[in-house]
């Protein structure tokens, strides 16, 4: 995965509150990430990529296929379901107007819930100065959600994984 900061940022943002709350991500932070992963062998990535088109049948598939990948880190795992559930979430449909000037960085910050930040902000504030005790991870090793009592808790993918 290639991109510029701003985008990573924003992907990554908008992905945690999506774990966090099940709003499915916004169409740019959606359009980013397909044009992360679409090649020219990827019929299904590159219509959402290009017009916004989504074919089910094609797209559903590579981007499974992606996701299951050995290569594929978790952060990437993680924006890759959050796309697939953007496509759950749209369905079929047919190519955008003006779908070329759907980017990442145009978008806001997720909106902050409740527990007054966002689970990424939680996350690199959290690992800002020291690594994890259990896995000796960072933010990128952990996810964040809301507990019971509804305070931020991070849990180690690595744990979730093996799990």
């Amino acid at each position: 995965m290639t991109a510029r900061v701003d985008d990573t940022h924003a992907v990554m943002a908008w992905v945690a509150h999506w774990q966090a709350t099940d709003e499915v991500i916004p169409d740019g932070i959606a359009r980013t990430v397909v044009a992360w992963w679409h090649s020219a062998g990827d019929p299904g990535m590159s219509g959402l990529s290009h017009t916004g088109t989504i074919d089910m049948d094609l797209l559903l598939p590579e981007i499974e296929r992606d996701a299951a990948a050995a290569s594929t880190p978790p952060a990437d795992r993680d924006a890759l379901a959050a796309l697939a559930a953007y496509v759950h979430e749209h369905g079929q449909r047919d190519p955008i107007p003006g779908w070329d000037a759907v980017w990442a960085d145009k978008l806001p910050a997720p909106p902050v819930d409740g527990l007054g930040v966002s689970a990424a902000t939680f996350l690199a504030e959290l690992f800002q100065y020291e690594r994890c005790e259990c896995c000796g991870g960072d933010a990128d090793a952990h996810r964040a959600g809301p507990d019971p009592l509804g305070f931020w808790h991070a849990w180690c993918r690595n744990a979730e994984a093996e799990s």
